[in-house]
């Protein structure tokens, strides 16, 4: 795929790393907690979402992070959808009331992915 902003470094995200996540998660959406399927075109349908948004990582050069798992989290496609480019905390906190505690498991997944790849 060509990489739409030239400052992100864009890489597709391994079966291996969809597998770990979908285990961390439960086979969850990460946000809303929804069953999460692999079928296509459905309300729960699996995308790996962007945590951080392309357009927000494009702001900021030293978040080149795009295509890696470091930034990257099981979602249904509604919570993708609905949190587009918004900040990630923001959006959470906006829409659930357990907003700390789903902020908590995204970012320990994120320390886990650290110290794997380290």
């Amino acid at each position: 795929m060509e990489n739409p902003l030239p400052l992100v470094e864009y890489t597709n995200i391994g079966e291996g790393d969809k597998l770990l996540a979908l285990h961390y998660f439960d086979g969850k959406c990460c946000y809303c907690g929804c069953k999460l399927t692999r079928k296509y075109g459905f309300p729960n349908s699996l995308e790996m979402e962007h945590y951080i948004s392309v357009d927000a990582q494009s702001v900021d050069s030293d978040l080149i992070i795009n295509g890696s798992i470091n930034n990257r989290v099981p979602s249904c496609r509604t919570c993708n959808r609905q949190k587009s480019n918004t900040p990630p905390e923001q959006w959470i906190r906006s829409k659930f009331k357990n907003a700390d505690e789903i902020i908590e498991k995204i970012e320990m997944f994120f320390v886990m992915q650290e110290e794997f790849l380290w």
